[in-house]
């Protein structure tokens, strides 16, 4: 985090002129606000989430559910139905412990 993040004075740092405090101001309003969510067929994703796209770090979990979200939704039959099916992990595995009993 960055000193304008926090928002607080230290002497070792320096202080705040009317203009920074301007600045601060400025950029709080400007700044989106990531309270925000977007409906997938995973459930719910956060908005803050999506600021990863902007950098290396994309590969999370929310990231990834928005992702192929999306790419289901692109290949429907004509029924509006995806043809491309997801696997959870974890029915997967209980499946495989299940045939091994």
């Amino acid at each position: 985090m960055t000193l304008v993040d926090w928002g607080f004075l230290s002497k070792t740092i320096g202080t705040f002129t009317e203009k920074d405090l301007a600045t601060m101001n400025e950029w709080h309003d400007l700044t989106p606000k990531f309270d925000a969510f977007i409906e997938t067929r995973f459930g719910q994703v956060g908005i803050e989430k999506m600021s990863y796209f902007r950098r290396s770090e994309w590969l999370d979990d929310s990231c990834m559910k928005l992702a192929i979200s999306h790419i289901m939704d692109q290949d429907q039959d004509g029924h509006g139905k995806s043809r491309i099916g997801g696997v959870n992990p974890l029915f997967a595995r209980v499946f495989d412990d299940a045939t091994k009993l």
